[in-house]
């Protein structure tokens, strides 16, 4: 899945949490969900820090500094 999509779906399932009354029932009901939407956030996250380590070490390994040879 693209990274904007899974940005956009991330969002989207936040907002229709937060609009969940917060009443007894619903919010043992619907607790599973909200963890969902935590997982995903912290998912998405990492996943960000990883490309940006991934593109840094694929400049690194690309890059033609004759030091890197030795």
């Amino acid at each position: 899945m693209p990274k904007l999509e899974l940005e956009e779906l991330t969002t989207e399932i936040e907002s229709t949490v937060k609009e969940i009354p917060q009443t007894q029932g619903f919010t043992h009901a619907f607790a599973p969900l909200r963890l969902l939407v935590v997982w995903m956030k912290t998912a998405s996250s990492d996943l960000k820090q990883l490309r940006k380590e991934l593109r840094e070490l694929r400049e690194y390994l690309q890059s033609d500094d004759e030091n890197l040879v030795k």
